[in-house]
């Protein structure tokens, strides 16, 4: 029987400090968004080059954020050469996950290093109860978070997150915490291991560990976030409207019945099916004389419309068509991404 089915998690007596020094970076340590679509590497976005090379049965597929890798459950893997950067005390993991129906137990998503069949030094994978779990490990000894049940399964696009500040591990779906922190309070161990390198899909120890499933867009922190960071880690990182727009609170003027290109960034192309269903649209707001206002001086092409991408500048523009009965009215731009995230622009309109 496998140590993962029997082991009880021992908390340790030390307390590990895991205070950010001030100015240190903030970012992940490591990023993947799986964004190449082909080839054998998964480029990692972060600055500390910890790319990674597919091997096995890795597939690319529709990702939740343009391109995603899809793995087989048996010789799929990411591996990823160690390096300090992949080795903190304090830490978070995230990535999407899909598939339907539980994996089974202890399928993992990621793991660094393995000490044989023992464990990763952390690693997040279907947990016991074939949901999702996250765990740190000190040597042989380890502390998994609550885990989510086997429902995360549904065939839909999850944010999921495990965090470990030293004192209190835990795990987050979609946002929101699972109740029930675990206390852990061992430094994590990375010196015992018996095989350095990180892996995405798989478990490098041994076999019939490998993840069957969906993985997009993976991150690794030398920090724990904040319940609010991972929230906002979930949402495309949208940089505010470009020219001609204006960004609130300055309320911008254009003719009624005119095409208004409507530009932002994502900080990166993120696939072309980015924005919620019925988006985007706008609605009827009072208008307010003492707001500063600024006229559109660009107008894109009659009969033109919808979304578009230029690699160049790194910017989405959609062809807003207004309506000419809109004269003498204000409204409200609202452009809501398939994130969840909504963004907005105020509009006075001219005859």
């Amino acid at each position: 029987m496998r140590w993962k089915t029997v082991l009880t998690a021992i908390a340790g007596a030390t307390l590990l400090a895991t205070a950010t020094p001030a100015g240190a970076a903030t970012g992940p340590v490591a990023s993947w968004h799986f964004d190449e679509g082909g080839g054998i590497t998964a480029a990692d976005s972060s600055g500390n080059g910890n790319s990674g090379t597919l091997q096995g049965g890795v597939s690319w597929v529709t990702g939740k954020r343009n391109w995603a890798l899809l793995f087989d459950g048996s010789t799929g893997v990411v591996r990823v050469p160690t390096s300090a950067s992949l080795e903190p005390q304090a830490m978070t993991v995230s990535a999407w996950v899909r598939r339907s129906g539980s994996p089974g137990q202890f399928r993992y998503i990621l793991g660094k290093g393995s000490l044989a069949c023992i464990s990763a030094s952390y690693g997040l994978y279907s947990g016991p109860g074939g949901g999702l779990a996250f765990y740190v490990a000190d040597g042989p000894d380890f502390a998994r978070s609550p885990e989510a049940g086997a429902a995360v399964w549904d065939g839909e696009w999850h944010h999921v997150a495990g965090t470990f500040d030293g004192a209190f591990i835990r795990l987050f779906v979609d946002g929101a915490e699972i109740a029930g922190a675990t206390s852990w309070t061992t430094p994590v161990t990375y010196a015992s291991q018996t095989e350095p390198d990180l892996s995405l899909g798989d478990y490098l120890g041994c076999a019939d560990h490998g993840f069957d499933g969906a993985l997009d867009e993976a991150k690794i922190w030398n920090r724990a976030l904040s319940a609010a960071e991972i929230a906002t880690d979930m949402h495309m990182s949208f940089t505010g409207f470009f020219a001609p727009v204006d960004n609130s609170p300055i309320i911008n003027v254009a003719k009624a019945g005119s095409s208004v290109p409507v530009k932002f960034s994502l900080n990166g192309y993120q696939g072309m099916d980015i924005l919620a269903a019925g988006s985007p649209g706008s609605q009827k707001i009072a208008c307010d004389a003492s707001a500063t206002a600024d006229t559109i001086e660009e107008a894109a092409t009659a009969g033109n419309s919808g979304l578009g991408y230029d690699p160049v500048s790194d910017r989405y523009s959609y062809v807003w068509k207004t309506d000419k009965t809109w004269a003498g009215t204000c409204r409200q731009f609202v452009l809501r991404l398939s994130d969840g995230s909504v963004h907005t622009a105020g509009f006075r309109f001219s005859k």
